[in-house]
């Protein structure tokens, strides 16, 4: 990508131009530092031009969230990695040289700049087609379906992964904002975050990226964690029954889904009138990432049950963690 400094065309930002390429500085007004020359802003822009060639998310719903969300976790990234170790958005710029620095995002308190950071509270705004206060016609005057606000969300989970913390219940270890940045340039590289992709989605893409990376770590479970912080994600693979836990009666119950068992309480016999151990949401029983619920999840449960090791990927019982941590599928995002 192309830059220009000191565009006339506004004032006091950066921009990237989806059309041409270019980033633009733009000229500040007097007494104004610009927020061009606040470096994690000039790496939120260049991050849009790598979205735009590595997935394409487009600039509405949640999928905008996202895109604008990754750009903030890139330019927070960028400048830990030039020594500036911050959790805001352009906090070397401000609107009047008399006043203090002020930003523009907290990954660490979204709320601070009114911007959610858990899903369906708080600031959050419900930026689908169907539901109630929904978002039929993204647009300017709804920002393009809440996209401003909702980033909160990501941001916040991205800050659980990068540096932990105790979150709605939920405690995240942090794995360091370069491993967390790693998870989510890998998710938009395969393209596990594209297009029109919702958060429950890119919960599973990112978690799918953190296995791909570093499967025999915590990365997997503790970026399931982040996202369940926010409460994007609420269902377990592996929990069969419902219980709430993992556990032998699992691999029970899997079992006589599997193979259709009859049921005596409730009195249920075989497919008469449909499984008598019925999967609801169907990832409960899907553990090992076919996207279907066969013997093969049972087997997949069993070792996870009983800590098996593993030959491939190398594994030795709970060392680290468990050889067969079930992998979460669509909006079953959150891992044991």
């Amino acid at each position: 990508m192309a830059s220009i400094v000191g565009h006339t065309q506004g004032v006091n930002n950066a921009i990237f131009d989806k059309e041409s390429d270019l980033v633009y500085y733009l000229i500040a007004d007097s007494g104004v530092l610009s927020y061009a020359g606040s470096l994690d802003v000039v790496a939120h822009e260049w991050a849009h031009g790598i979205t735009k060639y590595m997935s394409n998310l487009r600039g509405r719903r949640e999928a905008g969230a996202l895109n604008e969300s990754f750009s903030d976790m890139f330019g927070v990234a960028v400048e830990w990695a030039n020594g500036s170790q911050n959790w805001v958005i352009a906090e070397t710029s401000y609107n009047n040289l008399t006043n203090p620095p002020d930003y523009l995002h907290s990954l660490y308190f979204p709320p601070s700049r009114q911007q959610a950071e858990t899903w369906g509270e708080g600031w959050w705004k419900n930026p689908r087609l169907t539901g109630p206060d929904s978002c039929p016609n993204p647009d300017t005057t709804n920002d393009s379906c809440w996209v401003t606000r909702n980033m909160g969300i990501p941001n916040k989970m991205f800050y659980l992964l990068a540096n932990g913390g105790f979150f709605n219940n939920v405690t995240v270890t942090g794995i360091g904002i370069q491993n967390a940045m790693a998870i989510m340039f890998r998710a938009t590289f395969q393209k596990y975050w594209k297009d029109s992709i919702d958060f429950a989605r890119a919960a599973t893409g990112s978690i799918k990226a953190a296995f791909e990376l570093n499967y025999v770590s915590s990365w997997p479970q503790q970026t399931s964690k982040a996202w369940t912080a926010v409460k994007v994600c609420d269902t377990m693979p592996g929990d069969a029954n419902g219980s709430g836990g993992i556990a032998i009666t699992d691999v029970i119950y899997l079992v006589n889904y599997v193979f259709d068992k009859s049921r005596v309480s409730p009195p249920c016999n075989g497919t008469d009138p449909g499984t008598c151990w019925p999967i609801d949401p169907n990832c409960q029983g899907e553990l090992n990432g076919d996207i279907s619920v066969n013997i093969q999840d049972v087997i997949w449960l069993v070792n996870y049950v009983f800590d098996k090791s593993r030959d491939n990927p190398y594994c030795e019982g709970a060392n680290p963690i468990n050889c067969w941590l079930p992998i979460p599928t669509d909006v079953c995002c959150k891992l044991p």
